[in-house]
């Protein structure tokens, strides 16, 4: 995935996906403007540094399908999947 930053025309990537894991299919930016939540084909959802291109933390297995939103609330990022399970990663 990668970051365009329209006041420049600049790229650079920032999350670097594993093939095997899919696409991503949701992303969404925190409040704070340098964390993003990710979540890919595989249901797994990561938090990622944007200032760093860094890897903050993942979540495995908490989902059994692919997750339909990502909603943040200051520092608190929930996960909603389409079978109705909520989930919160701090």
């Amino acid at each position: 995935m990668y970051f365009w930053d329209a006041s420049t025309g600049s790229t650079s990537e920032l999350v670097a996906v594993d093939d095997d894991k899919g696409p991503v299919t949701t992303v969404n930016w925190a409040p704070d403007g340098r964390h993003v939540g990710v979540d890919l084909n595989d249901s797994e959802v990561q938090l990622w540094d944007s200032t760093s291109n860094r890897q903050l933390r993942t979540l495995k297995g908490g989902h059994r399908a692919r997750v339909g939103s990502l909603t943040w609330n200051n520092h608190i990022l929930t996960t909603d999947q389409w079978t109705e399970r909520l989930l919160t990663l701090m």
